[in-house]
């Protein structure tokens, strides 16, 4: 038999990633401290780890075993970058194993693509939630955690009770973030529900599931989360007692729209390219197919900001006006919104089109996007709505990261290999640009 090329080499594919994600960490990121970080690196000069532990969980917040970690990490960086780096290849081999089941596709390839999929979100969305070592902690270890636990609710094949534990685990430390919280209780719950009208369910899916909503109850009802509210409305958003539901949701969707149309958001363009390859072969109507189509080309088109010669002349119809009073009777402004409102809506639509082979994959993709995205859209509930924003886009981001790889995957089956693999080598090549950009500084 003819060996397989070198450059088709999976555990070359695996190795290269780990490469990439150990020289990103010692070279690019963690090497000072940032904002919170100094904070949590001289607690323990004032008291005790307990008491630290204590005191933040009656005043102001339920995630002390995230921020116990901290108070240690931000005194030994080299530790946090060991750890970030294995979160960060946990998240990418997570993510791969969820986006692949039922797939034939080996799990170093799978974590690659993943890798790849990851350095395509803006650096602004990746800094504040994987690269700083409070906001990395916070999200990208939570979420990672949150991924690998539900490969034990989405994959059918039997588990060895270790890896059970192991992704019982894993539920329990991920929803120490409320947002990723909201995320896992909704997911595991649905998850189950599945399982159980496919009569699948067993003793360690209750358990699982159970753990996870016990210690999402005990982050949610720390008493510290009221006070954190009270201080946090007082210095951020004095007014925020006085906005209505309508406000609270409009803010929350201008997260969400902020997200997803940011030019510098190379994975929402990757997305928009093979939405509107594969709906094109979808069987949902010539008319449905052209107005996905026009509203796919007007995103598409906002990426050209990133080059000078367009760039403010593209701004005027993408970026949104600032929430000021000023705009409360603006008619432009609330049509610009709602305009770009609808071709998110038909892009996302198409990527659930798209990503659906199967009502499994297409159920799969639908819940995916919906909870990401809601998990932004719910922090307008919140007084920090303008200073959490860029790291809460993270779990968005990174639920869009799974249907994309789904799509992927659908792209090999309706336009074959060779389209599939030049799919591959453009995000391949677009990491590695985004890669050596960091290294080289």
């Amino acid at each position: 038999m003819t060996p397989a090329p070198i450059w088709k080499s999976r555990r070359l594919f695996f190795l290269f990633t780990v490469a990439a994600i150990v020289a990103l960490q010692l070279v690019a990121f963690g090497n000072h401290w940032v904002n919170d970080d100094s904070f949590f690196g001289r607690v323990l000069d004032q008291q005790g780890l307990l008491d630290f532990m204590a005191f933040r969980y009656e005043h102001w917040s339920g995630r002390i075993l995230v921020e116990a970690a901290l108070v240690y990490l931000t005194r030994h960086l080299w530790l946090w970058k060991l750890c970030n780096a294995a979160f960060l290849l946990l998240l990418c081999y997570a993510g791969g194993r969820l986006a692949t089941a039922r797939e034939e596709m080996s799990s170093s390839v799978a974590t690659a693509l993943m890798f790849c999929l990851f350095m395509l979100v803006s650096y602004e969305v990746l800094f504040y939630s994987a690269w700083w070592v409070t906001g990395s902690v916070n999200y990208l270890w939570t979420v990672a955690l949150a991924a690998y636990a539900l490969i034990g609710l989405v994959e059918q094949k039997p588990h060895a009770p270790l890896e059970r534990i192991g992704f019982a685990i894993a539920a329990l430390l991920s929803v120490q973030n409320e947002q990723v919280a909201l995320v896992m209780v909704l997911a595991s719950a649905l998850l189950l529900l599945r399982k159980g009208i496919l009569r699948q369910a067993g003793i360690w899916d209750f358990a699982q599931v159970a753990a996870t909503i016990v210690s999402a109850a005990l982050v949610f009802a720390a008493p510290g989360t009221e006070a954190r509210y009270s201080v946090e409305t007082s210095v951020r958003f004095p007014n925020f007692g006085d906005l209505g539901l309508p406000d609270k949701i409009s803010m929350g969707l201008g997260l969400v729209m902020d997200g997803l149309t940011d030019p510098h958001n190379l994975l929402m363009a990757v997305a928009c390219l093979l939405a509107l390859a594969l709906v094109m072969k979808r069987s949902i109507g010539r008319i449905t197919q052209v107005v996905i189509a026009i509203a796919i080309v007007f995103l598409l088109l906002g990426h050209l900001r990133l080059l000078s010669p367009f760039g403010h002349a593209l701004a005027t119809f993408y970026v949104l006006p600032e929430p000021l009073a000023l705009q409360a009777s603006s008619s432009r402004a609330y049509a610009l919104s709602a305009w770009i409102l609808f071709c998110l809506a038909a892009a996302l639509i198409a990527c659930i089109v798209a990503a659906g082979r199967t009502s499994r994959d297409a159920m799969f993709s639908l819940v995916a996007l919906t909870l990401g995205l809601a998990a932004v859209a719910m922090l307008g509930f919140a007084p920090t709505v303008y200073a959490s924003g860029e790291r809460v886009q993270f779990i968005g981001q990174m639920a869009l990261m799974l249907v994309v790889a789904k799509m992927i995957l659908a792209l090999r089956a309706v336009y074959g290999q060779r389209a599939y693999e030049a799919a591959v080598f453009v995000v391949a090549l677009a990491a590695a640009v985004r890669v050596v950009r960091l290294l080289i500084g």
